[in-house]
């Protein structure tokens, strides 16, 4: 399974010199930039090889699918100016790597692109809307939501100043 994590390590300096701008989250992922799969990102996530006159031209399609999908991605992941518009929509669910996202690029000066990132995670997930509106009033109360939650990224928007 083709699979990506992408750690940075002064992204997990800027959040130990900026506690105020990040949540909790555990001391293994404190670098964490994103981690995808190759199932985040297509419904077509595995290959079944059961006749053997048909394996070599099913592999070779299923190669092609995972070349089309998630290669792009996983060399976008190395530009920060490509984050906000070639991250896979399962990476900006309320429970998935936009905060971590948005925090990287706000930490690698890349302010614009974290904005653009904060407003496609509002429109993907319209449902939260409330949830990232709590997450922005804890921001104002100095009160910290728990990693990976619609409140969370709220709450990132708020205090890097992303409104």
């Amino acid at each position: 399974m083709a699979s990506l994590a992408v750690f940075d390590d002064d992204l997990g300096a800027w959040r130990r010199a900026h506690p105020e701008l990040t949540v909790h989250r555990p001391e293994s992922v404190e670098s964490i930039v994103c981690a995808s799969s190759f199932l985040d990102m297509s419904s077509q996530y595995f290959a079944v090889l059961t006749r053997p006159e048909e394996r070599q031209a099913r592999w070779e399609q299923f190669a092609a699918h995972l070349c089309d999908t998630a290669l792009p991605w996983f060399a976008s992941s190395a530009d920060p100016e490509q984050i906000a518009s070639a991250a896979p929509d399962a990476l900006l669910t309320a429970w998935g790597f936009a905060q971590d996202l948005i925090e990287f690029l706000v930490s690698s000066g890349h302010h614009a692109q974290a904005r653009a990132l904060w407003k496609r995670v509002q429109e993907r997930n319209a449902a939260h809307r409330q949830a990232f509106a709590i997450g922005r009033a804890m921001a104002q109360t100095r009160d910290q939501p728990r990693w990976h939650t619609p409140e969370a990224i709220g709450w990132s928007a708020s205090v890097l100043n992303l409104l």
